[in-house]
């Protein structure tokens, strides 16, 4: 698929200024990316969508899971989204370019054929194939589940339809309610919004079940923009087999580039929660004992984070009082 570039080292492919002229310029290729996305996609057909997943290289800590110290809680945490060069004009991406690096993690939304008989991820007919580039552990979920519970609310965007190979993707970006900055950069960059109920990509229909377009050869990815996902609340963790084709992304991140990672994250939850006291102020949502948990929980998170970067704690008086009883003893 080409080699893929870290965001941070991304130069102006042309001198696009200001950010406004590069939006502008994106918009019109987004809107021709779409219509070609259209036209593959004709006559429109779908199958159910089983599972949304994503794989992993048990050295790549970048994809892989991570787990809460002290608790059997596991999860999967966002990062940068990392470009791939691809042979085509105007190679320029909504997702990674010089002014916008969305933050969100990436799922295959595409199922193995409905008439195939091997169904090696426990999903059933039409369920996640049985290959990935990316490793062999794999997390699959029902992408209705993780919805209702993580997003319940949330909009869906076309974003890219390009060619690799002799395959064809397109990208979709899925922005819940509550995430304030993905929103606004979808919209910026003109990316164009679906009608959940009704597209010939991905949709729900009136039963809930959610629908994949299968066209030949056709890869459906989408962009979650949740900045975790708990991968022990949800779906569950398998094996699958590891493709011929095998693709690297980031085996080793240096220590600098975890604090941005980390950091990146907490910005998100700042700006986010902004939104979320206004909402609470006009009366969304109940008034409960869970909400009262959840605001000492995040007070005490706040805390902790400013303990952690505050350096060595300074031993008190009467800490260094008892200390010397407890040595005459």
């Amino acid at each position: 698929m080409g080699a893929m570039q870290s965001s941070q080292h991304i130069p102006h492919p042309h001198p696009y200024e200001p950010v406004e002229a590069y939006c502008k310029m994106l918009e019109s290729l987004i809107q021709r990316r779409y219509q070609e996305a259209l036209t593959y996609c004709t006559p429109a057909t779908a199958q159910p969508c089983r599972r949304i997943y994503r794989n992993w290289h048990p050295d790549d800590h970048q994809r892989r899971e991570k787990q809460l110290e002290h608790v059997e809680s596991r999860f999967l945490l966002s990062y940068p989204a990392e470009k791939y060069n691809l042979v085509r004009d105007d190679d320029h991406s909504p997702v990674v370019n010089p002014f916008f690096n969305l933050s969100g993690l990436f799922f295959c939304a595409t199922g193995s054929p409905l008439s195939s008989d091997m169904d090696e991820t426990g999903a059933g007919a039409g369920g996640p194939v049985a290959t990935s580039p990316y490793g062999k552990t794999r997390f699959q979920v029902e992408f209705g589940q993780l919805q209702r519970c993580l997003f319940p609310n949330f909009k869906l965007y076309f974003a890219d339809h390009y060619k690799v190979v002799g395959d064809w993707y397109i990208q979709l970006i899925v922005v819940p309610s509550w995430n304030v900055m993905l929103e606004k950069q979808c919209v910026q960059q003109g990316m164009i919004e679906l009608d959940i109920r009704s597209n010939p990509f991905f949709y729900r229909a009136d039963d809930g079940q959610y629908w994949v377009c299968n066209s030949p050869k056709l890869w459906m990815e989408l962009f979650i923009g949740c900045d975790t996902i708990p991968t022990t609340d949800f779906g569950e963790v398998v094996e699958s087999r590891l493709h011929e084709k095998v693709r690297k992304t980031r085996n080793r991140l240096t220590e600098q580039e975890e604090r941005e990672r980390h950091a990146r994250v907490i910005d998100n939850v700042a700006r986010d929660l902004v939104k979320l006291a206004e909402g609470l102020r006009q009366g969304l949502g109940p008034m409960d004992r869970e909400l009262v948990d959840l605001t000492y929980g995040l007070s005490m998170a706040r805390t902790q984070l400013a303990v952690m970067q505050s350096g060595p704690i300074a031993t008190g008086p009467a800490e260094l009082e008892q200390r010397d009883e407890s040595r005459e003893e």
